[in-house]
């Protein structure tokens, strides 16, 4: 048992996130309490939530990354399917994970470049996702096919 110094609660020492630089190789929080932290943190700052998500992105893929938040609009709605955008988190569960089509996320326009200045937009999940596995041609292709 260890006592969280965010609740004061004594909890089982599996509800804390390991910590390599710390004694006993935990963190002072518990699970639940880091959580309700980062949420609230989404909620404040979501387009700071976006960035440091993406920045993680970057780093893991080994792709520059150089934006800040200057270099974002936080649309209220995507700008390429027209639905509100929802900040904050892409699910409803406790975490916030998940997928929602209509969540805000950062694109990149064109995928070979990194997150970089006029290389990004806020655009909705399903937009983002959708144009990840077509090239510009082949949207075009299915557009001019389902055209009435």
């Amino acid at each position: 048992m260890k006592l969280c110094k965010t609740c004061d609660v004594e909890t089982p020492l599996s509800e804390f996130y390991a910590n390599p630089q710390a004694r006993d190789k935990l963190g002072n929080e518990c699970k639940k309490c880091v959580l309700t932290r980062a949420k609230q943190r989404r909620q404040d700052d979501p387009v700071a939530f976006l960035l440091c998500a993406a920045k993680t992105r970057a780093k893991q893929k080994g792709i520059p990354f150089s934006i800040t938040s200057l270099d974002l609009v936080a649309h209220t709605h995507c700008p390429v399917f027209g639905i509100p955008l929802v900040y904050g988190g892409t699910g409803t569960s406790d975490r916030g994970y998940g997928v929602k089509e209509n969540a805000a996320t950062i694109d990149r326009t064109d995928g070979t470049k990194g997150y970089v200045p006029g290389n990004v937009n806020i655009i909705s999940w399903r937009a983002n996702k959708t144009k990840a596995f077509l090239t510009p041609t082949e949207i075009q292709q299915l557009a001019a096919f389902f055209k009435p």
